[in-house]
């Protein structure tokens, strides 16, 4: 297993193109990668940027 690459449901990913965006500049990446409550918690605590990491 290399530096960047996970197991999830026992099979292996590799991630790669690490890009940090906020809610406000890809609101409908962010809005299909958290559901509402999550989105409004994580917005309540500060938090508006997110680490992207597309898989290989």
């Amino acid at each position: 297993m290399s530096p960047s690459s996970r197991v999830m449901d026992g099979k292996e990913y590799e991630a790669d193109q690490a890009e940090v965006v906020d809610d406000q500049s890809d609101a409908a990446e962010v809005n299909v990668a958290f559901a509402p409550f999550p989105r409004v918690a994580l917005r309540a605590q500060g938090i508006h940027q997110y680490l992207r990491l597309r898989m290989r």
